[in-house]
C-alpha cells in the first residue's frame, strides 16, 4: 500500500472518527450525524492528500523516513559497526593509495537532492554552495 493512500485512509478515518464522536454527543439525530460525518470523511481525505502532496514538494526526506527507505538510525549503526570491527581487529593492513577507489571507473556515487540537502552514498549533506567551496579551497590550500 502506497504512503499516499495511508496518508488519505488515516486523516479519512479521523474524520469519521471526530465527526461521529462530536455529532453524538451533541444529541443529533442520526441521519444529520451520518451525513455530517460522510461528509467529514471526504473532506478529511483531501486534506490527507493536500498533506501529502505539501510534504513529497517540501519535506521529501520525512516520507523518507516514514517509509522506512531513509533511516538514519540504521545508517549511523552501520557507520558505528564498521568502526568498532577496526578498532577490535586494530591490526590490518589499510589499503594502498594505489589500490582500486570507486571512482575508478570514472563513475559517481548516487546522488539525491532532499530540499536543501543532498544525500551521496547514504550519507547526508548541507548543499550549500559557500561552505563547500570554502571547503575546497582549504583542501587544495593544504595539498600545496
Amino acid at each position: 500500500m502506497s504512503l499516499q493512500i495511508k496518508f488519505t485512509a488515516v486523516f479519512a478515518l479521523l474524520g469519521l472518527a471526530v465527526s461521529l464522536v462530536f455529532g453524538l454527543m451533541s444529541g443529533n439525530s442520526l441521519t444529520h450525524v451520518v451525513i455530517t460525518a460522510l461528509i467529514c470523511t471526504v473532506l478529511s481525505a483531501a486534506l490527507g492528500v493536500g498533506v501529502y502532496q505539501v510534504l513529497k514538494n517540501r519535506v521529501p526526506e520525512f516520507l523518507d523516513l516514514l517509509s522506512g527507505s531513509g533511516e538514519a538510525s540504521d545508517l549511523a549503526e552501520d557507520e558505528l559497526g564498521s568502526l568498532d570491527a577496526l578498532d577490535a581487529s586494530g591490526d590490518e593492513d589499510l589499503p594502498d593509495e594505489g589500490g582500486e577507489s570507486p571512482f575508478a571507473e570514472g563513475t559517481e556515487p548516487e546522488r539525491k537532492e532532499f530540499g536543501d540537502h543532498i544525500l551521496v552514498d547514504k550519507v547526508k549533506v548541507k548543499n550549500n554552495p559557500r561552505l563547500m567551496a570554502s571547503a575546497i579551497r582549504t583542501m587544495l590550500s593544504r595539498d600545496e
